[in-house]
């Protein structure tokens, strides 16, 4: 049997992720991840999960979310990674 959520990312040039309402209020959105950024994203995702996947889209867009969705939680998970000087390849 095949992996195939491993197949699908070394195969794939870039996965979209949903950014509706996380940017701007009533706001139909989305953040393009380049397989480029895989290197540092997945790892991220896989500890923090949902969270791990908005600081990736904060860090993509390079901005924070409207105040409802700032947890402190977040706003120390972008900062961490802010820390690091990740080389994000992803166009916000």
């Amino acid at each position: 049997m095949y992996n195939a959520k491993e197949l699908l990312f070394d195969y794939s040039l870039e996965v979209t992720l949903n950014a509706s309402d996380f940017f701007m209020f009533a706001c139909a959105d989305a953040v393009k991840l380049d397989s480029e950024d895989y290197e540092w994203a997945l790892p991220v995702i896989e500890k923090h999960g949902a969270l791990g996947v908005d600081a990736v889209m904060c860090m993509v867009r390079g901005c924070l979310p409207i105040k409802p969705r700032q947890s402190p939680e977040l706003l120390a998970l972008y900062q961490e990674l802010l820390d690091l000087n990740i080389e994000v390849a992803s166009e916000g």
